[in-house]
């Protein structure tokens, strides 16, 4: 039912999915934001960021999709959510928003996250693509 529920979230948010390259870490992860998934709220943003490897992020984790809450004025961010895949598709972990308010943090300056805020925060819909970041540590 969870996971049902975890999935069902981060697809209604990225009914029309339009990724968007941020960057790879240093140990070779790219990190890509759904512009069709960002939501806008006053100086908050909601967007879906994908976290992909060609080896394993962790385990048996190959790819896995976040909901993260952005902060634009105060530059933090939060997890809210996030479902983690195998190789062969399957749900190898998963977190749902819970009904307390997420923990804002600050985003770490010149990381992937950084990037990854900057692009959620001015994100315009119907911009050109964009080209890519640097190869940043996460954050």
């Amino acid at each position: 039912m969870i996971v049902g529920w975890a999935l069902s979230i981060l697809l209604v948010v990225s009914q029309s999915e339009q990724w968007e390259m941020i960057g790879t870490t240093n140990s070779g992860v790219r990190i890509l934001v759904d512009a069709g998934s960002i939501q806008s709220s006053g100086p908050e943003r909601t967007a879906t960021i994908r976290l992909g490897s060609p080896g394993s992020l962790a385990g048996k984790i190959v790819e896995a999709r976040q909901y993260e809450r952005f902060d634009c004025a105060t530059r933090h961010w939060a997890l809210l959510g996030y479902v983690a895949y195998a190789d062969d598709g399957s749900v190898v972990d998963h977190k749902s928003p819970g009904p307390a308010p997420a923990t804002m943090a600050p985003v770490v300056p010149d990381t992937i996250g950084e990037a990854v805020l900057d692009f959620v925060c001015t994100y315009q819909p119907g911009a050109a693509p964009s080209s890519g970041a640097a190869t940043r540590e996460p954050n």
